[in-house]
């Protein structure tokens, strides 16, 4: 059974790259509800501060606490930043 056009090398060398980044990749799913880490808004796709998500979280962010993390969707995002950016325009 072949590997079709990827080859079983280049599918270890890509696993094996996200193996060894440092970190645990996150897995992104196509439901943007799944709430992520606060940290994965912050510090890998560089949004905004964690100080400027606790001035939004106070402003009508929703997100959630487990166990002392803060987790936040991506829908709860751009229905947060729609709304902003609707109140900035009127």
């Amino acid at each position: 059974m072949g590997m079709g056009w990827f080859g079983e090398s280049f599918i270890r060398k890509v696993c094996r790259k996200i193996f060894f980044m440092g970190k645990k990749p996150y897995i992104i799913q196509p439901d943007l509800g799944t709430p992520l880490p606060i940290n994965y808004y912050t510090d890998d796709l560089k949004i905004a501060s964690r100080t400027t998500f606790w001035q939004w979280t106070k402003q009508g962010l929703k997100t959630t606490r487990i166990g002392g993390r803060v987790f936040l969707s991506q829908a709860d995002l751009q229905r947060f930043v729609n709304e902003m950016s609707g109140e900035v325009q009127r």
